[in-house]
């Protein structure tokens, strides 16, 4: 199949989309089609290669200018042209106010069970997390989604997440992202029992609960370990507030980090990750970070959350329990036999959930081989 890719991740010029998790799940696509393109936004016209993935622009969607309906015609003359090809299969990568308008305008065109949508998260929960008082946000969006999802073909991301839209969709599969393949799981862990560093990994938002990794750092009982912060995002000057305020010494913001060298040298001394999320769709960070023989740590309840670390490979706590994670830290710490235990977990999960094998299972069921 000639595959194309809809979503909200806007382009960066010559170097795929913002997200570079999304441009390692779209090199991996390749080997699963003839081509790959990945349509999002971007500022002006763009249309570029890079490492075998088409990158097209189709509108001027910014966080300054989301509705895009006004380009209703040459949306809709650009998709007559590409789905002239028959070879063809587009996923909507949802939730995302980009894919909702360009489904909208082009459904009539859409050849029968030539598309899928691909769900990544609860947007009901995300919106009413990070826009709190735009109630009709998160009233709203979710149920245009659901009109769009309706009898048709969806992946989710994580059986828990099926589960809840399971009733409105024709066919259902279940699917546990991340971007590490088999060959990047090691066959025996790197031993970090003596590392004193815990790092968090995400979009700086309310959402993402960065909150409680700050009060985390600022316990007494781990005043000997280094926080690393790897994000950025519109609560930064939030976040800087409160480190600067309570006198925190034992955490290093980074920002967004684009060196991929300076990431593996951080994520290297940390022994621990902390997932704090209220919503998740499947964390890719979470076996991401068992690849690296560091420790998950992530709520229960959460998205896939329960699934991915209910093997003994992390720890599952109770939201913004703080007192579950700092007896869990001080437990392993006690317990060099413990922490190998735990390691020894997280491979095994690794290895059996890796991207490869999922995108397996996941083309066999959208072109049912």
């Amino acid at each position: 199949m000639n595959l194309i890719v809809i979503g909200e991740p806007e382009l960066v010029l010559g170097n795929g989309t913002r997200n570079n998790a999304l441009n390692e799940i779209l090199q991996q696509y390749i080997n699963y089609n003839k081509s790959v393109t990945y349509i999002s936004s971007y500022k002006y016209d763009c249309d570029f290669l890079h490492k075998n993935v088409r990158y097209k622009s189709v509108s001027n969607y910014t966080k300054d200018k989301r509705y895009i309906l006004n380009e209703k015609y040459e949306v809709r003359k650009f998709f007559k042209s590409l789905l002239e090809n028959k070879e063809i299969h587009i996923q909507f990568r949802l939730p995302s106010l980009y894919t909702l308008q360009i489904y909208f305008m082009i459904k009539d065109l859409l050849p029968i069970n030539k598309y899928s949508f691909y769900i990544a998260g609860d947007w009901k929960l995300s919106l009413k997390f990070n826009f709190p008082k735009k109630k009709y946000l998160y009233l709203i969006l979710p149920i245009l989604q659901d009109l769009c999802i309706k009898n048709e073909t969806c992946v989710f991301t994580g059986k828990a997440l099926m589960d809840k839209n399971n009733h409105l969709v024709k066919r259902g599969f279940s699917f546990y992202s991340t971007t590490h393949t088999y060959s990047d799981v090691p066959n025996n862990y790197k031993s970090k029992f003596n590392e004193t560093s815990i790092c968090f990994i995400g979009r700086l938002e309310k959402l993402k609960n960065y909150n409680f990794f700050l009060k985390l750092a600022n316990t007494k009982v781990l005043s000997h370990y280094h926080f690393h912060l790897l994000g950025d995002g519109p609560d930064k000057v939030i976040v800087e507030d409160f480190i600067k305020i309570n006198e925190i010494k034992n955490v290093t913001l980074h920002g967004h980090i684009e060196s991929r060298t300076l990431f593996n040298n951080i994520i290297d001394q940390c022994k621990y990750f902390v997932l704090p999320s209220y919503t998740e769709g499947t964390s890719k960070t979470l076996p991401e970070m068992m690849t690296r023989s560091t420790i998950p740590i992530a709520f229960k309840e959460v998205g896939a959350n329960d699934f991915i670390l209910g093997q003994g490979n992390g720890h599952l706590c109770d939201v913004n329990d703080i007192n579950s994670v700092t007896d869990f830290i001080n437990k392993v710490d006690s317990s060099e036999l413990a922490y190998n235990d735990i390691l020894s977990s997280c491979i095994n999960y690794a290895k059996d959930y890796s991207l490869d094998s999922q995108l397996d299972k996941m083309f066999g069921f959208l072109y049912e081989k």
